[in-house]
């Protein structure tokens, strides 16, 4: 191809074999120079969009441990619930069991 606008035509033929229909697609070449340029472009953008993401992950994985915190923290007060009403179960029907005999 040469440097700068390129036409390429291409005829799609349907699965009929009749119906058919014919595409150009115009297919920029750049210049060395412009090119170099267009890469170091795309690697900064590149760059700064894996910053953004880096920063948007940590925020998220402070969030995680904060929720996880919380969920443990529940799981350990039901925990301790559970067993205190286990608890005084057991002892309620060993009282009980002692009167009746």
């Amino acid at each position: 191809m040469k440097v700068g606008n390129n036409a390429i035509q291409i005829n799609v033929i349907a699965e009929d074999g009749i119906t058919n229909k014919r595409y150009e697609l115009i297919v920029q070449r750049r210049n060395e120079q412009e090119q170099l340029q267009y890469e170091q472009e795309k690697e900064s953008e590149a760059e700064k969009l894996s910053t953004i993401l880096e920063e948007q992950n940590n925020g998220s994985n402070v969030e995680e441990i904060k929720q996880d915190k919380n969920r443990n923290i529940i799981c350990i007060i039901g925990t301790i619930v559970l067993g205190s009403i286990l608890i005084i179960g057991i002892l309620y029907i060993k009282k009980r069991q002692k009167k009746i005999d």
